[in-house]
Formats: structure tokens, sequence, C-alpha cells
């Protein structure tokens, strides 16, 4: 992968969603595609980067910003098709959107992270049963609340006729509840 292929990747995926989506409610770029842009931009800045450093280092008045850029600047010969696809569908970017670079994400996937943020020993931290126990407490309390908010408030009860014969405030409550619901899919 270089700059000028996930640039080219970056810009296809808008233009090819706005061409075959046009005029069409899905044009609100949400969720898995607006994470998988995310991500091909973060890759195509960070690929970038790694040619400026390559020709002569990074011109950055502020040297914070020049510091991130150092560290996460990264070689395409360091990225297999397979690591990429990985980094696009790891669990993290799945359930929240998160902004990992894929730096961060190699750390993770080769466990040097530990190292570079200051554990000490050979050992991977291993988390708690009470821990892993509220984890999944917690799964199965917000899935819940999801799953019925999806029951009482669906998305498409906004568009027939029986919802505009309610009074304002509670389509108001409504149409957030179902709207909320819908994005937190």
């Amino acid at each position: 992968i270089s700059f000028r292929l996930a640039f080219g990747l970056n810009c296809l995926t808008f233009f090819y969603f706005y061409w075959y989506h046009y005029c069409s409610y899905k044009v609100d770029i949400t969720t898995s595609l607006m994470g998988i842009v995310i991500r091909i931009h973060t890759l195509t800045w960070d690929l970038y980067d790694y040619q400026v450093v390559k020709n002569g280092g990074i011109n950055e008045k502020y040297a914070k910003f020049k510091q991130f850029r150092e560290d996460h600047y990264v070689r395409s010969g360091t990225i297999s098709f397979f690591d990429y696809i990985c980094y696009q569908f790891f669990f993290i970017h799945a359930l929240c959107g998160s902004n990992l670079t894929i730096n961060d994400w190699l750390y993770i996937n080769d466990q040097t992270i530990f190292k570079k943020n200051g554990w000490k020993g050979d050992n991977i931290p291993i988390p708690s049963f009470s821990i892993i126990f509220k984890t999944i407490l917690n799964i199965i309390i917000v899935s819940s609340v999801y799953l019925i908010g999806q029951i009482y408030t669906p998305i498409w009860y906004l568009t027939t006729n029986e919802f505009f014969k309610l009074p304002f405030y509670k389509r108001a409550y409504f149409c957030i509840m179902a709207c909320s619901l819908t994005k937190f899919r």
C-alpha cells in the first residue's frame, strides 16, 4: 500500500458512495463506512508522513504535532494486505469507531504495546474475573436497552401518518429516541 493508492481508495469510496446513493437516505455516511473512511484517511496521512520524513523531515511549527507525526508515520512495506484488513475490522473500531492508527494496532498485534507504555516484565496483563463479568454484564445491558428501544421506537414509524397525529412533545421524544438508537447501531 502506498500513499497514492491509499488516497485513491479514500477518494473512490467517497465518489462511489455519493454517485451510487445520490438522493438517498444512505448518503448520510455513518457507522461502518465512516469508520473505514477515517481509517483509510489516517493511513494515507501516515504513509505520506513516511515519505516526508524520508525526503528530509517534517516541517511543523508546533513541537507536539511534529512529534505525533514522527511517532505515527508508517512505511508501506511493513503492512501486508492481511494486516490492513485486520486493522480495518479490529473489534475496537467495530464497537466504538476509535481513531487508532495502524502503528498502534501493529503494536497491539505483536504485543509490544505493553513495553512501550511502561509495563514491566514479560507477562501480559490478564483481567480479573470480576472485570470480565462486569464487562459482559455491561454488554448485555447496553444490548438490551438498544433492542428494547428498537422494538418500541422503530425509525420507520417516523414516516407513517400515525406518527403525525401524535402531539408535538411525543413526536419530538420519539424522533430523538429513534434517531439516537439508529445512530447507536
